[in-house]
């Protein structure tokens, strides 16, 4: 009998998947990769790239023959902007400034409920039928944001019966990021988010901060079914890549990722700036380099400085790269996202460079980094802090002694492989318990 038969099949319905390229689309992706080392065959429902989209074909070299994706093209938010921006012009040239006002495309987009993706989750739910008839998977698996994909596991289970694990990578109606237009607006995405909790066989986040959080909201039943997988890095992304800083003469503080909402670097941009200007690190000794979209304007300031570098958005092998021969990695974490760990931490640990960590102290990824012996720890918005953090690692990489070495086993504990097989204990289970009902803690003890 051939492997493939003999494996079991989980539909994942994933909007980012490769060659998108975003922070989203690695959890899924390495999902995928291994997936199949355990026993699992993945059909994946994902998104179709449009030409405004950020894209790494690279990323699908990963991928072993025996994964299906099926891409599915929609109705993008970005043409819906563009459209209601036409409307918007028109009205304004006709002197209707009080429709227009009411019509801003920003106004209107934040209008959509639950998000403006939401017409990728209504064709998604039909694709996804069809592959349910198609291949029979034994479990359906969704992963978001955007949330309005979990709809389509929602409906699914209505439809199909099978078991569902619901995969939140970020929170949903408690998510700091998002502010709702009305009271009306929140409360269509709390029934939502209470029906998947209520329905999902499993509900698994990526930080026992976000996992309590979600416990607190619903207790009983509910809360035993949530468990957490964190995110990770993957090894072979690291293989045959330089393990050494550059020698450069200038010491390289480097930023990988896209900068968006409250993700902001202001306050260490303005400590760089006023130490460069007060001749506490000399401009030529320094390069602060972001690899990444800026979402938000601020780097646009500093573009004239001779010690600021910003490079659009590359590969994923050109971000590993970086990592490894970067002096300092910077990591950015909000007040306001103190059970966030943020994806690239992992790699950024797994690369093994002095990690300088903008974080509320007592939050996940502070204790993380400090756990790994990783790096240093300041408030993100304590300018005094960080700029003696920064003067302290100047003079090390002086010195030469700036270097760390994070602790393995912490390390190893986010190999993607080793998270993999915690996801095959719940697909497992879940498959399993379809007939037998069996107690959902069990299997969350059994995936740790």
């Amino acid at each position: 009998m051939d492997e493939n038969t003999q494996r079991k099949r989980v539909l994942i319905i994933a909007y980012q998947f490769p060659p998108l390229l975003g922070g989203g689309t690695f959890r899924p992706l390495k999902f995928a990769k291994y997936l199949p080392q355990f026993g699992w065959n993945p059909i994946v429902l994902c998104a179709q790239p449009t030409a405004d989209d950020l894209v790494d074909p690279a990323l699908l070299n990963e991928l072993p023959d025996s994964v299906i994706v099926e891409r599915l093209g929609y109705l993008h938010p970005q043409h819906i902007e563009r459209a209601l921006l036409v409307v918007w012009k028109i009205l304004w040239k006709l002197r209707l400034r009080a429709i227009a006002g009411r019509m801003e495309p920003y106004k209107v987009m934040r209008w959509i409920v639950p998000d403006p993706h939401v017409t990728w989750a209504v064709s998604a739910y039909r694709a996804a039928r069809r592959l349910v008839r198609q291949y029979c998977p034994e479990v359906v698996m969704t992963t978001t944001p955007p949330h309005s994909a979990q709809l389509v596991g929602l409906w699914l289970k209505r439809a199909t019966g099978l078991p569902w694990v619901a995969d939140l990578r970020d929170p949903w109606t408690q998510n700091p990021f998002v502010v709702y237009p009305t009271r009306w607006h929140l409360k269509a995405d709390e029934v939502w988010e209470k029906q998947i909790f209520q329905k999902a066989d499993y509900v698994v986040s990526v930080t026992e901060a976000m996992t309590k959080q979600f416990q607190g909201l619903y207790a009983g039943d509910i809360a035993r079914k949530i468990c957490t997988i964190t995110n990770g890095f993957d090894p072979q992304d690291f293989i045959g890549e330089v393990t050494e800083s550059s020698l450069d003469t200038r010491l390289r503080i480097v930023y990988t990722g896209s900068l968006y909402g409250l993700n902001k670097p202001d306050s260490f941009l303005f400590c760089i700036d006023r130490l460069t200007k007060e001749g506490k690190i000399p401009a030529e000794r320094l390069c602060v380099e972001f690899i990444g979209l800026d979402g938000i304007g601020t780097l646009k300031r500093y573009a004239d400085q001779s010690w600021f570098r910003h490079i659009t958005p590359q590969s994923h092998h050109y971000a590993v790269s970086s990592m490894l021969s970067a002096s300092v990695l910077l990591l950015l974490l909000p007040s306001e996202l103190p059970y966030a760990h943020s994806g690239k931490l992992f790699e950024y640990l797994r690369a093994s460079r002095p990690i300088l960590a903008l974080a509320p102290i007592d939050s996940e990824a502070a204790c993380l980094v400090r756990a790994a012996k990783a790096g240093v720890v300041v408030p993100p918005d304590d300018p005094e802090a960080i700029s003696t953090a920064v003067l302290r690692m100047y003079d090390e990489w002086q010195s030469g002694q700036l270097q760390v070495a994070p602790d393995p086993k912490v390390v190893a504990s986010f190999d993607c492989r080793r998270l993999t097989q915690e996801l095959v204990n719940i697909l497992d289970w879940s498959a399993g318990a379809a007939d037998s009902g069996k107690d959902h803690k069990v299997a969350a003890q059994v995936s740790r």
